[in-house]
Parts: C-alpha cells; structure tokens; sequence
C-alpha cells in the first residue's frame, strides 16, 4: 500500500519524496521520462545544463531531509565557496572580506543525481513500496 504518490521526479518531487519517506510514509515516485544512470543533463530541464550554486539556507534544509548531503556533493566535486571572500558592492561601497556563508558550486545533474541516490537510497525504498517508476 502506497501512502503517498508524487508525480515528478526532478528536484521538487525528489525533495517531496525525502520529506514524505522521512515521515514514515511508503511513497511512490511516477515521472514521465527515465531517469539518467548518472549525472547527465535532462532535455526536460530548462537551464539543466548551466552552472548552479546551492544557497547556504537551501543547503540547511536539504541536510535537514537528507542529512550528510553537504558532504556527500563534495564528495562528487560540488565547490564550496565562502561568500563573504567575494566582493560586494553595497550601497555604501564595498564591503570588507570576511567569513560568512558557505554556497555549494555545482551543475543541476550532479545535484539531482546526488539526490535522487539519496532518496531511493532511505529505508524500505526497495522492499516498502518505495520505488521509482520510469517510462
């Protein structure tokens, strides 16, 4: 018995997914299209193939559904950048380099490929009904 059925397995239904499982609820994931075997770009992804950068606060909360994510994107080349060592110009003029918040470098594929691991990876995701369904 399914508890929970998403419909899209790009980043929103992967984030979606994680939250609903962490719940305890069985989830099944639908997408129309396959997903790739690794990180590559998607033709249904507009912009999929540009650079991105994992703002600190979304990192926060993607480490609260999938704890360890920070490490693990660097593990697979993500570029942690500190914020406050790149230069600002504020209505003031510029603002002194300093320690601040850390963003994540990477493109959309290897995020998405990360994560989608990640979540098809949570307990019972095999076994409890907890599955991807391609095609």
């Amino acid at each position: 018995m399914t508890d929970v059925v998403i419909l899209g397995a790009s980043l929103a239904g992967l984030w979606a997914a994680a939250a609903a499982a962490g719940a305890g609820a069985q989830v099944l994931l639908l997408d129309r299209d396959e997903a790739p075997a690794g990180p590559s770009w998607r033709a249904g992804v507009s912009q999929g193939a540009q650079p991105h950068v994992f703002l600190h606060r979304g990192l926060r909360a993607g480490e609260e559904l999938l704890p360890g994510l920070r490490h693990d994107l660097l593990g697979v080349g993500a570029i942690s950048v500190d914020t406050g060592r790149l230069p600002w110009l504020g209505e003031h003029g510029w603002l002194p380099a300093e320690p601040s918040y850390d963003v994540l470098s990477l493109t959309r594929p290897l995020l998405e490929d990360v994560v989608r691991k990640r979540v098809l990876a949570m307990p019972g995701s095999n076994a409890g009904g907890r599955r991807e369904l391609r095609g």
